[in-house]
């Protein structure tokens, strides 16, 4: 069940200066508790020829964008308590000029083995270190696209719902 849709789309925003903006808007925003994005990190998506991952630190969740002789830098982040399940999205619109434009990540408790979404062309989804990523390339997606389901390791649904969850505080 969700009890609150929340979600970011930023129009026109190229690459290097969406990381930048997100990166200041992290760092406000979660202030001291903040990630380093620099590892360790759970859940990593290939998305060549860089890498997407999640961590969690001090109650953040946040997505890390890995690039070939870059600092990994992040592009958003979210409070989530570690070993519950938490569902976040980050999404790219407009004329963006990227390949992969929407992040739809958190974390997972220790009985989930992956995440599944109900939309073509989504990658990612094995939980790992109690964090899973999806990664679409589809643009200005909103919570109300997003139809997960959370899994066991034999396939069977834990959970399942409509949107990201839970509320922010």
């Amino acid at each position: 069940m969700v009890r609150r849709s929340v979600h970011i789309v930023h129009p026109l925003i190229r690459r290097r200066w969406a990381a930048a903006l997100a990166a200041a808007l992290v760092a406000a925003a979660c202030s001291s508790t903040a990630p380093s994005p620099v590892g360790p990190f759970g859940a990593v998506v290939e998305i060549p020829p860089d890498r997407a991952a999640v961590q969690v630190s001090n109650g953040v969740v946040s997505v890390v964008i890995i690039e070939p002789g870059r600092r990994p830098g992040a592009i958003t982040a979210s409070r989530a308590a570690p070993g519950t399940n938490s569902g976040h999205l980050y999404s790219f619109d407009g004329n963006t000029g990227l390949e992969w434009n929407t992040f739809f990540y958190g974390t997972a408790a220790s009985d989930v083995a992956r995440v599944e979404i109900d939309r073509p062309g989504a990658v990612g989804g094995t939980v790992a270190a109690g964090t899973w990523l999806i990664v679409l390339r589809d643009k200005g997606v909103t919570p109300d696209d997003l139809h997960w389901r959370f899994l066991d390791a034999s396939g069977v649904v834990i959970a399942s719902g409509t949107g990201v969850f839970p509320p922010e505080a």
